[in-house]
């Protein structure tokens, strides 16, 4: 009988790459504001929810400067549903933002989602202040 150490075991066997399990924060690096919603959930949700309430008001601004002032939507999609009513672009506005706030819940762990999470955040504030501005421009 042959030794069973010498025979190479791996010989016409698959092997499939494993995941990363690093989630983006290096240890000798400080992160001073991603770290912090890394290791609070509340704060992280708070975040989330602001993101969600932004994009309410967007819906809000938007569909104002539609009806009052004849603007016009450049978004080809919420162009769509608001033709087709503002309910209706509010529904999509709605299930659009959970399921972005559902999957940066989901990978909250990782640096890049909480990155993402404070960037649509601050582009979400930024298009309000558009919003605010071309409002008071228009009117």
């Amino acid at each position: 009988m042959g030794d069973r150490r010498c025979e190479d075991r791996r010989k016409g066997s698959v092997s499939l790459p494993w995941p990363e399990q690093r989630a983006g924060f290096d240890r000798r690096r400080s992160y001073p504001v991603s770290a912090v919603l890394r290791h609070d959930d509340r704060r992280f949700a708070l975040v989330l929810a602001v993101i969600l309430v932004l994009g309410v008001l967007d819906w809000a601004f938007t569909w104002h400067a539609l009806v009052a002032l004849g603007a016009y939507e450049a978004n080809p999609f919420m162009r769509a549903a608001f033709d087709a009513g503002p309910v209706q672009a509010l529904m999509l506005k709605l299930v659009s933002l959970t399921a972005v706030i559902a999957g940066l819940w989901w990978l909250r762990r990782y640096r890049s989602a909480i990155v993402l999470a404070l960037v649509t955040a601050v582009l979400h504030l930024a298009l309000l202040g558009y919003h605010v501005v071309g409002a008071t421009l228009l009117s």
